[in-house]
């Protein structure tokens, strides 16, 4: 039903457009008002076409480059027995050294690694800053290494980059299993809220004042709410994708 709309729609939009061209060609006198029913169909073409909807939400979001909170981190489930917290530490100022290293990452602030909790500032080449967060690592709980990003809509590919270019160093000093990936995207600034394969549609003007949708595609969840996207799984790749796909909804008509 729903492809027979779009037929008809686009039917509708072909042949307002061709009966305007062949008078114009033809030499006729036009009556531009009946370009105005061109409005109603190309709405009910935007509204019913999914892939139409995506890419001019996609279009708008890309045009405004609103101001994003994007949240990364890792988890690590350290497989190397009888640790001391002293030597954890030890070896996490290591992994960070070199990751820093590696990726040409300086300290705003130098701050030792203290578990269960140490935050250090970060800046690249670029001078775009953010802070490190490391968590966990006592009584044999996960390490949890986050980077937090304030940061315009078009960076976040940036952003996403270095991280993933930081996680594969730090990770090659640690012998690790269960390893875990999070993301989290906020638009609260922008007042968006992100659609990736479901969201919330109102028949009619309401302001939604909380919502919760989760599923599983995969090793993966993902979570949406009001302004909100989480997704976790242990698979970066499946995050690579998010990143990719996931659309900022605005109203553009």
């Amino acid at each position: 039903m729903k492809i027979f709309k779009i037929i008809l729609i686009t039917v509708s939009l072909v042949m307002t457009i061709v009966n305007v061209w062949k008078a114009v060609t033809a030499n006729l006198v036009v009556n531009w008002l009946n370009l105005t029913s061109l409005a109603p169909i190309l709405i009910a073409l935007y509204y019913e076409w999914d892939w139409l909807f995506i890419k001019l939400n996609q279009v708008k979001s890309w045009i405004l480059n609103k101001t994003v909170r994007f949240n990364v981190s890792f988890h690590l489930n350290l497989d190397e027995d009888d640790l001391r917290v002293s030597d954890i530490e030890q070896k996490l100022s290591e992994a960070l050294k070199y990751a820093m290293q590696q990726n040409d990452l300086q300290y705003h602030k130098q701050k030792r690694i203290s578990l269960p909790y140490t935050k250090a500032i970060l800046v690249t080449k670029d001078r775009l800053m953010f802070p490190l967060e490391i968590i966990g690592g006592d009584n044999e709980t996960p390490i949890v290494i986050s980077m937090n990003y304030q940061v315009s809509s078009k960076n976040i590919n940036q952003c996403w980059k270095i991280f993933q270019d930081f996680e594969d160093k730090f990770t090659s000093k640690f012998i690790a299993t269960k390893q875990r990936y999070d993301i989290l995207l906020d638009f609260s600034a922008s007042k968006q809220n992100p659609f990736y394969r479901l969201t919330l549609k109102a028949l009619d003007k309401k302001t939604v004042n909380d919502f919760n949708l989760n599923f599983t595609e995969g090793s993966m969840r993902v979570d949406i709410s009001n302004n909100q996207l989480h997704a976790s799984s242990d698979k970066l790749s499946d995050l690579d994708e998010i990143l990719r796909e996931y659309v900022p909804l605005t109203h553009v008509i």
